[in-house]
């Protein structure tokens, strides 16, 4: 049976969060409830786009993370909330429109208004936003941009291969209590894992 992207985003989160509570709880104890179809629409009006059925999808099972006690990121997120590789949280309906329109606004201010198509919608970033990943509201592909300036337009087919990916990095990490053997980074190899849990929080090399 062939599932659609919305299945497909069902099946693969539905994964990531059983792992998420068993192996890194204070990483799932910071994501937020779902939003409600109200906000996934305000926050397309603030755009002016129409979400791809897959983030649709995404922000009804889980609108980004928890608030933390103090301001610790730009966006006032747990850092527990910290949980996908490179560091980077899920946004909110309330953030994907300030995430978008900050993005836009840096391609103004450097002379490059290509820099940050229409369509492309952030779904997720780091605690400064210099860097973090966006769904193509045409193509469904995902794609990421750097705190140089980098972007990949198709780093990925589509959002539940993403999250596959995501759940396959987290698989290989050493698990908690487990010798963690921390290298430099010239020294580090593919088959090396991508980094530990400690206090049920991973920690990404």
């Amino acid at each position: 049976m062939n599932l659609n992207d919305a299945q497909q985003v069902h099946q693969v989160w539905s994964q990531l969060i059983t792992w998420l509570t068993e192996n890194a709880p204070n990483n799932a104890g910071a994501l937020a409830p779902g939003a409600h179809p109200n906000d996934i629409a305000i926050a397309e009006q603030a755009i002016g786009r129409t979400f791809p059925p897959a983030l649709a999808t995404l922000l009804g099972l889980t609108n980004g993370v928890n608030p933390g006690p103090a301001r610790e990121t730009r966006a006032g997120a747990a850092t527990e909330g910290l949980f996908l590789h490179s560091d980077r949280h899920l946004l909110s309906t309330t953030l994907i429109p300030e995430v978008y329109a900050y993005q836009r606004q840096r391609g103004t201010e450097g002379g490059n208004d290509d820099y940050w198509q229409p369509g492309w919608i952030p779904f997720a970033v780091d605690a400064d936003w210099l860097s973090g990943l966006f769904i193509d509201s045409r193509t469904a592909a995902v794609g990421t941009w750097s705190d140089y300036g980098e972007i990949r337009e198709h780093a990925f087919p589509d959002l539940p291969a993403f999250f596959d990916h995501q759940l396959q990095l987290m698989r290989r990490l050493v698990p908690e209590g487990e010798h963690y053997e921390i290298k430099p980074l010239s020294a580090h190899t593919a088959d090396d894992p991508p980094g530990c849990i400690t206090d049920g929080v991973i920690e990404w090399d």
